[in-house]
């Protein structure tokens, strides 16, 4: 399905498991982020992007607690994972896509990793936070 939308060129797949830093330099890019993964969901929001979380196989498996876990501790409405088996609907969840309601202490977050170092948490923030500000400019 993702190839199909990819020739008319609206969407733009990216792979969560790249190079962190180049994932994010395009992630920040975008005004809205459809995900078949909970991580993409997670870093989006954690850019000030609206993204909507959405399957395009059999997967994610399980019952969908996880996701049902974090969409209601961020104040959106617990909904189900939009299955999309089309271009058409893939386009649909992205007009589906949403922010955060509420907004975590990302600095209590940081400093709480066990394995980050304090310098490298300060700098996350400062540059997280930079981005959130910037969050409504030069995006795709």
């Amino acid at each position: 399905v993702f190839d199909e939308v990819n020739r008319d060129q609206c969407f733009v797949k990216l792979d969560i498991t790249a190079d962190i830093e180049a994932f994010i330099d395009q992630l920040v890019q975008f005004d809205a982020v459809i995900s078949s993964s909970l991580h993409g969901a997670v870093a989006a929001h954690a850019y000030g992007i609206p993204a909507r979380l959405i399957s395009v196989s059999s997967r994610p498996l399980g019952d969908g607690f996880k996701y049902i876990d974090y969409l209601s501790t961020i104040g959106l409405e617990v909904q189900q994972v939009k299955a999309c088996d089309s271009p058409a609907s893939i386009k649909r969840a992205a007009d589906d896509a949403q922010l955060p309601r509420a907004v975590p202490n990302l600095k209590a977050l940081l400093d709480t990793c066990p394995f980050i170092y304090p310098a490298v948490a300060t700098a996350l923030h400062t540059k997280i936070l930079a981005e959130y500000r910037l969050s409504g400019t030069s995006r795709r």
